[in-house]
C-alpha cells in the first residue's frame, strides 16, 4: 500500500531541501566576494608597502653615495675592529637585502610554499639588520660609560634578553603566517592569515630598547659632564637624540599598524625602520670618526695630514686631550667610536689609560 502524498503542498523535506538550495549559492558568493575584497586590498597595501621599500633602497644608496668619501678616509684605514665590522656589514649587507625584499614583494605567480619561503628569507633578513644595528648602539653606549665592567655586563644582558625575546615571537608569528594559492593569475605574494599581535610586540621590544639606551647615556652624561669633552658629547647626544626620535616615532608606527590597520597594511612601515636603523647607525659611527678627525687634539694630530706618534702607538691606536701644556696618551681600543678622553688629573702618572 503505497503512503498518501497530497499534491500542491510541500512536505518538511521539501522545505528543508529549498532552503539550503536558496541559501547554499547565497552564502557562497558572499564568501567569494569576501576573498576577492580581501585580495584588492591586500594587492592595494603590498603596492604601497613596496614603494615604501624601493624608496628605502634609493635613500639607502643616496646615503652611501653621499658618505662614500667619508668612508674611506674615516673608516678604511687602520685595523679591522669589531665597531667597524659592523659599520661595514650593515652598509654592504642592507644592499643585498633589498634584493631579497624585492624578489618577495614584486615576484608573481609563486606558489604558497614558494612565498613563505621568501617572506621568511625577508623577515628574518630585516630582523638581522635591525639586530646588528641595535648592537652598534649598545656599543657606542658602551664606550661613552668609558669601559665600565659593570655597564658592559648589564649591557650584554639587556640586549640578549631583548633580542631573545623579539626572536621568539618574531617565530611564533612567521609560524602564523599562512598563504593559500590565487584565484588570480599573475598575482604577488599575499598572507591570508597572520597574528600581527605577536609582531607589534616585537616592534615593542625594540621601542623599550631605544629607551633604556637612551636614559642610560643621559644618566651616564649627568654623572660625568665634566670629565668630556663639549665637542665630542655635542656629536653623541645631537646625533643619538635624533636616533632615538626616528627610531621611537617608527617604532611607535608599526605597533599602531599591527594593532589598529586594516590586515593588508602591517607591514606598511617595517622596512622603513630597517633602512633608518642602517643609515642612522653607521652616519653615528661617520660622524663620530669626523669629529675627532676635525679637532688635532682628538686626532692626535699637530695639524691636519701629519702623524704624531706616542710611545710606539700612531693616531690611529690613540687620542691625545690636552691639558694645559701637557698632553696625555689615551689607549681606545675601540677608536671608531672617537671615544671621548678625559683629562689628566694632576696625580695621574705618565702613561696609558684605557678609556673604552
Amino acid at each position: 500500500m503505497k503512503p498518501h502524498i497530497e499534491t500542491g503542498k510541500p512536505t518538511p523535506t521539501t522545505l528543508t531541501s529549498d532552503m539550503g538550495n536558496s541559501s547554499g549559492p547565497t552564502a557562497a558568493q558572499a564568501a567569494q566576494m569576501a576573498v576577492v575584497h580581501s585580495i584588492v586590498e591586500g594587492y592595494e597595501a603590498t603596492k604601497y608597502t613596496n614603494y615604501l621599500a624601493v624608496g628605502g633602497f634609493a635613500l639607502i644608496m643616496a646615503d652611501y653615495l653621499q658618505t662614500f668619501p667619508d668612508e674611506v678616509r674615516l673608516m678604511w684605514p687602520g685595523r679591522m675592529t669589531l665597531p667597524k665590522a659592523i659599520f661595514f656589514a650593515l652598509r654592504y649587507y642592507s644592499m643585498a637585502h633589498h634584493i631579497l625584499a624585492l624578489m618577495y614583494g614584486e615576484r608573481t605567480g609563486l606558489t604558497p610554499s614558494e612565498c613563505k619561503a621568501s617572506f621568511e628569507r625577508v623577515s628574518i633578513s630585516t630582523a638581522a639588520i635591525i639586530v646588528t644595528a641595535e648592537a652598534l648602539l649598545f656599543l657606542r653606549v658602551y664606550a661613552f660609560s668609558g669601559k665600565n665592567r659593570k655597564m658592559h655586563a648589564y649591557l650584554i644582558l639587556l640586549f640578549i634578553a631583548i633580542q631573545a625575546s623579539a626572536s621568539f615571537l618574531l617565530y611564533k608569528f612567521l609560524d602564523s603566517v599562512k598563504f593559500v594559492k590565487s584565484p588570480f593569475l599573475n598575482m604577488v605574494c599575499l598572507p591570508l592569515h597572520l597574528n600581527s599581535t605577536l609582531l607589534a610586540y616585537v616592534f615593542t621590544l625594540l621601542l623599550l630598547s631605544v629607551i633604556i639606551v637612551m636614559l642610560i647615556m643621559v644618566c651616564i652624561a649627568f654623572k660625568k659632564q665634566g670629565n668630556f669633552n663639549s665637542a665630542l658629547v655635542t656629536t653623541f647626544y645631537r646625533d643619538g637624540i635624533f636616533y632615538f626620535i626616528c627610531l621611537s616615532a617608527l617604532a611607535s608606527a608599526n605597533i599602531i599598524v599591527n594593532f589598529a590597520a586594516p590586515a593588508g597594511y602591517k607591514f606598511l612601515f617595517i622596512q622603513t625602520e630597517a633602512d633608518l636603523h642602517v643609515i642612522l647607525s653607521t652616519r653615528m659611527l661617520i660622524h663620530l670618526r669626523a669629529c675627532a678627525d676635525r679637532d688635532p687634539h682628538l686626532s692626535g694630530r699637530p695639524g691636519r695630514g701629519q702623524v704624531h706618534h706616542s710611545g710606539g702607538m700612531s693616531t690611529s691606536d690613540v687620542d691625545i686631550c690636552e691639558t694645559g701644556v701637557e698632553l696625555v696618551t689615551i689607549e681606545l681600543p675601540y677608536h671608531e667610536m672617537a671615544t671621548i678622553g678625559t683629562v689628566k688629573p694632576p696625580n695621574l702618572r705618565r702613561g696609558t689609560q684605557s678609556l673604552c
